[in-house]
């Protein structure tokens, strides 16, 4: 099973842990932000915050990365009426909030836009 660490009284990585998972809603054990419910583990809380550099920023990072996944998620029921569309939406609002406030990692570049192109089984695009 994964570390789970919350606690804000605490000092050092479970410190930086405890802050990311207080900004980004992951503070009940076992009722995780993922799409399948489970938390985040603090080891993958502490890389996000080796390539962030701070806890604002790691947050924002997160939240991008959660909006990435809820989009991939189709609609269902999902322990109730969610639809996942507006989960990601979500985030993505909230990174965007996040990103204003704090900024990238130092070295990094904002993408504005991208482009995918899709193909279907047998050669043709869409």
């Amino acid at each position: 099973m994964a570390e789970f660490t919350y606690d804000l009284s605490l000092t050092g990585n479970d410190l930086i842990v405890s802050q990311v998972r207080l900004q980004i809603g992951d503070e009940e054990e076992n009722q995780g932000v993922k799409p399948n419910g489970t938390n985040y583990s603090d080891a993958e809380i502490l890389q996000f915050y080796d390539d962030e550099g701070t806890v604002g920023r790691t947050a924002a990072g997160m939240a991008e990365a959660l909006s990435l996944r809820w989009a991939g998620v189709p609609y269902t029921h999902i322990g109730g009426v969610v639809d996942p569309k507006v989960v990601s939406k979500n985030y993505a609002e909230t990174a965007k909030r996040l990103r204003e406030m704090h900024g990238y990692p130092t070295g990094t570049q904002q993408v504005t836009s991208f482009s995918i192109a899709m193909a279907r089984p047998g050669g043709t695009d869409t």
